[in-house]
């Protein structure tokens, strides 16, 4: 389904690290945008398995994917782009470009691919999530909420969306919803503690 975000607040803080990351100043703390290669057997992207097989895919897409993971963003831009010419609904290709465009600082490019992911996706929390970490580099902090509060209405248990939110939160000033979520996020998740 693309990509996940995680906040890391501290060294203690014992959050996986997975390859392909960008890092972010965002909220105040560091966060990491991170794809996540997870392809069923067919090709389509799945939360279940840990494949990383692209099998059926065109070439732009695959070759796309390669540059994206060895950080080649404006290669895998390229690449992807013509993935998309070719197929205007590979959801995956809009998030893997979505993702370079962000490792290359052009947030609002980004925001238009994850736009059309969520489109073509509409159900996907994390999709939400990485595009509210994106408003919040944007300095939209209003923004990010919303989409964060569209990831727990997608996943009320899904405790990176209330951790994120309350980063957002604090960022307006806004330090009893900050600390509510905070402690909701620790209650589903320890590691956020």
């Amino acid at each position: 389904m693309g990509f996940v975000i995680n906040y890391l607040v501290n060294n203690s803080r014992k959050i996986p690290v997975f390859p392909a990351a960008i890092s972010l100043a965002v909220f105040g703390v560091i966060v990491t945008l991170v794809a996540v290669f997870l392809f069923g057997g067919s090709g389509n992207p799945s939360l279940g398995s840990s494949s990383n097989n692209h099998s059926g895919r065109g070439l732009p897409f695959v070759a796309g994917v390669k540059y994206f993971q060895s950080g080649k963003y404006e290669q895998a831009i390229g690449e992807l782009s013509n993935a998309i010419h070719l197929n205007t609904a590979d959801s995956d290709a809009y998030s893997y470009r979505g993702l370079a465009y962000a490792n290359l600082g052009q947030h609002r490019r980004a925001i238009q691919d994850f736009d059309k992911f969520m489109e073509l996706n509409s159900g996907n929390k994390l999709a939400y999530i990485n595009r509210g970490v994106i408003y919040g580099k944007l300095g939209q902090p209003e923004m990010a909420i919303q989409d964060f509060e569209k990831a727990i209405e997608i996943d009320p248990a899904y405790s990176f969306a209330y951790s994120n939110r309350s980063f957002a939160y604090s960022e307006l000033g806004q330090h009893a919803k900050a600390e509510a979520d905070k402690v909701k996020a620790c209650s589903l998740n320890r590691e956020l503690c």
